[in-house]
């Protein structure tokens, strides 16, 4: 994230080793999964932890802070995306969010286009940040 804090959603403590302290599962990004999900009966507490945390990689830690757009990785097919991203994904789609699939040729080659022009205007914010610094420092 540019200038931003970043936030690692576990579906419990320590997951994979990590230290991020967000691995509370408000009680709503459950009922938000268990509406997300085609088929949440079939699945076991450990795969609803995760749809639910998937919730609040989209919605936020207290599900009230929605993310502005969602970059993924994964098959989709008619619309539908494929596999544990699904519940994000449908979640973003349907509370209009706008989504990215990068695993599409044609969406990494704009995305690239878009961080490189970024990194070209930061370059050049700071050489004109130094220059105007060594300017007046050495007048």
């Amino acid at each position: 994230m540019v200038g931003g804090k970043n936030e690692i959603f576990l579906p419990w403590e320590k997951l994979n080793g990590s230290n991020s302290p967000l691995f509370d599962l408000p009680e709503q990004a459950k009922i938000v999964a268990s509406l997300c999900h085609p088929n949440w009966g079939a699945c076991k507490p450990a795969a609803r932890k995760f749809h639910a945390r998937n919730c609040q990689q989209v919605c936020g830690q207290d599900m009230e802070a929605p993310v502005d757009f969602v970059l993924f990785w994964a098959p989709e097919e008619n619309g539908t995306v494929k596999g544990g991203t699904a519940t994000a994904v449908f979640l973003a789609r349907e509370m209009k969010i706008p989504t990215f699939n990068l695993r599409e040729e044609e969406t990494r080659e704009r995305w690239l286009d878009l961080v490189t022009q970024y990194e070209h205007r930061q370059k050049r914010l700071w050489r004109s940040l130094f220059a105007i610094f060594y300017s007046r420092n050495n007048s």
